[in-house]
This record gives C-alpha cells, sequence and structure tokens, in this order.
C-alpha cells in the first residue's frame, strides 16, 4: 500500500512540476516584455528629451501614434510639431526619470523637467527665467517595440506662472 501511495505522490508532484514549468516561463517571458518595455521608454526620454534628437522619433512612436494630448497632434509629426518649438524656446531643457512603472504593455514615468527660457514659448518671449515642470506619462508599447499610445498629465500653470506669463493674485494678508 505504502509503494502504491509514493508512486500517486510521485505522479501528483510531476504532473504538478509539468504545469507550473511553463506557468513559470509565463511569467518570466511577460517580466522581459515589461522590462524591454521600460528600456524603450528609457531611451527615448534620453535620446529625444535630453538630446532633443526629434529627428529620432521615428525609432520610437508609431507613424499612426494616437496621442491624448490635446495640446500636440496626432501621430508622429504632431509630437514633432509640437516638441521642436519647446527645445528652441529650452535648448539646456533635461528631463529626469523620477519613477518608472511597467505592467503588461503599459509604462508609466513620472518625469521632473528643468530648463531656461531662452526663446519664444507659447507667444510669450524669451525671459531667461530657470523653471521646473513635473508630468506623469503613460505609453503603450506594440509587440514591435514602438510607442503606439501616449497620455500625459502636465503641470502647464505651473510653468507659465514661472516664466511669467500668468500670475495668480495672492490674498490681502
Amino acid at each position: 500500500m505504502k509503494s502504491y501511495l509514493f508512486f500517486i505522490l510521485v505522479a501528483i508532484t510531476v504532473g504538478a512540476g509539468v504545469i507550473l514549468l511553463p506557468a513559470t516561463r509565463m511569467v518570466a517571458a511577460q517580466e522581459q516584455l515589461v522590462q524591454r518595455n521600460e528600456e524603450l521608454v528609457k531611451s527615448f526620454v534620453e535620446n529625444v528629451f535630453n538630446k532633443h534628437a526629434v529627428d529620432s522619433i521615428d525609432k520610437y512612436y508609431s507613424i499612426d501614434l494616437i496621442q491624448h494630448n490635446p495640446m500636440a497632434e496626432q501621430g508622429r509629426e504632431g509630437f514633432v510639431k509640437f516638441f521642436k518649438p519647446f527645445f528652441s524656446a529650452f535648448p539646456d531643457s533635461h528631463t529626469r526619470i523620477e519613477h518608472i512603472i511597467g505592467q503588461d504593455d503599459l509604462v508609466l514615468v513620472f518625469l521632473n523637467w528643468t530648463g531656461t527660457q531662452k526663446g519664444e514659448f507659447q507667444g510669450f518671449p524669451p525671459t531667461n527665467k530657470s523653471v521646473n515642470m513635473r508630468s506623469a506619462d503613460l505609453f503603450r508599447i506594440a509587440n514591435n517595440d514602438t510607442i503606439v499610445e501616449h497620455w500625459d498629465v502636465v503641470d502647464s500653470l505651473n510653468l507659465l506662472s514661472q516664466v511669467g506669463a500668468i500670475t495668480f493674485n495672492q490674498p490681502p494678508k
């Protein structure tokens, strides 16, 4: 009876191992995908935002990118049309990734932007003021390692306030 029971336990253990092995491989593959997507976004931030290599956008963005930012037009060209003037206005802009989180085909980054307004920005003349701006950007990445969708939340009021484009009335003390 003992040998029969041992045989059943071994069969169950081996059977469970066969089931767990593909699941382990799937988890590892998913982790590799998330890591690859995070590396793509890091490379995008470094090359496009920090080196201002807008012409390298083809490497990162799908031609028909879905843009959820009302300030930028759709597709790759919309990105280029938005950021070329931004980089002219803030030629020393630098972007630091504060946090990066990946899940499935999505990557979320919290960015901290710094720079000096040395050119016209959205109709406002240069101020030579240093600025700091933060954003949260969510990227959806396709199987071919291109960004196909982008959402962002940008603290634009703070940026416009820093360059003197808007002021906030302070209540009397």
